[in-house]
């Protein structure tokens, strides 16, 4: 398999000590997944299935709730999420 020509800028060893990295986002990513139960084994709930360019959707058990925004443009999208209330604390971010 041929190695791609941007190897000396795009590789483990450089996204490995950046903490902005596509490859430590998907660590954090990971990371939270398996230490979140609600995350697991939450009931799925899609919201604002319309959106082509955004992909929000709930994970809940329990008292816990969880909101995940995608944001799939290449700038700031505003949304109304139709819930009656959503969790102010920002688990993971990029």
């Amino acid at each position: 398999m041929p190695v791609n020509d941007n190897k000396s800028v795009i590789n483990v060893d450089q996204q490995d000590t950046d903490e902005m990295s596509v490859l430590n986002h998907f660590r954090q990513l990971t990371k939270m997944r398996n230490s979140s139960l609600t995350l697991i084994y939450g009931e799925y709930h899609l919201l604002l299935p319309e959106l082509e360019s955004v992909y929000v959707y709930t994970r809940g058990a329990d008292d816990d709730l969880i909101v995940v925004l995608l944001n799939f443009k290449d700038c700031l999208v505003n949304i109304k999420v139709p819930l009656d209330s959503i969790p102010n604390n920002v688990l993971i971010n990029n």
